[in-house]
Parts: C-alpha cells; sequence; structure tokens
C-alpha cells in the first residue's frame, strides 16, 4: 500500500489500547506492515485524545473498554472537533446492540478481537483509501 497522502506527506495512525502486550504487538505488526507510515500509541483514551489534537492523524485505531476514558467517548470527542476523523474500533464484543452504537457515534469500521491480521489492515487500506487517492494495497 502506498503509505503518502496524495500530496505526498506522510501519513500517521493513533492506536489507543489500555492492554500493553496487545499495544506492542499492534504497534509492532503496524509498523512491519506500513513502515513509512508514523505510529503513535497512547494507552488510554484521554492520552488518546490528547496526541490526537497534537498530531492530527489520518487514522485512529481504538479499544472500545479502556481506563480513564473509553474509546467510545474519546471517538465522539474526536468526531466533534474533526466530523471526517477515521476510526477503526478494535473489540472484543460483538453484540449487535454494541454494533450499533459503534454506528451511531460514527466509528467507520470495527475489528474484533482476537485480532486477525488481515482483517485489520483490509480495514486499515479501507478507510486510508480516500485519503491515498484510492489505492488499496
Amino acid at each position: 500500500m502506498e503509505t503518502l497522502k496524495s500530496g505526498g506527506s506522510r501519513l500517521s495512525i493513533l492506536y489507543v489500547e489500555d492492554e500493553p502486550v496487545v499495544r506492542e504487538m499492534v504497534k509492532f505488526v503496524l509498523t512491519r506492515k506500513y513502515p513509512e507510515m508514523e505510529i503513535h500509541v497512547a494507552g488510554d483514551g484521554r492520552t488518546g485524545l490528547e496526541l490526537f489534537r497534537e498530531h492530527k492523524p489520518d487514522l485512529i485505531l481504538t479499544d472500545a473498554r479502556m481506563p480513564v476514558m473509553d474509546g467510545f467517548q474519546m471517538a465522539r470527542a474526536m468526531l466533534e472537533e474533526n466530523p471526517s476523523a477515521r476510526i477503526i474500533m478494535i473489540t472484543a464484543c460483538s453484540d449487535p446492540d454494541y454494533v450499533q452504537e459503534m454506528v451511531k457515534t460514527g466509528i467507520n469500521r470495527h475489528v474484533t478481537k482476537p485480532i486477525i491480521h488481515k482483517e485489520l489492515f483490509e480495514a486499515i487500506d479501507d478507510c486510508l483509501a480516500p485519503i491515498t487517492g484510492g489505492d488499496k494495497g
């Protein structure tokens, strides 16, 4: 996948996950799959929101359930500040009501845990396609 925006600047992802082992594993996988992309990480929603404001990432990957501020609260705040923010929620819950809440919140895609890398990469590529000029890989 092309890792530059159509204007030529570097793409960036913000990944928010409270579980350190999962956070490090996914960060490692992301840096291997997208070596030219900036990857910012946070361990809770409040820190994620601060990094969102500081770095203005092209895509946000977030866990749903976290301490301090959960993924839904963080996503709502991000979308209030930037309605075109692209957000992928990663969650172990696939309950239809939970999925409906993601849709109502404005989440673009969701990926279930345990994370299947191929599904995560497809969701990322799909969300970034409008920025990269439609190149999905």
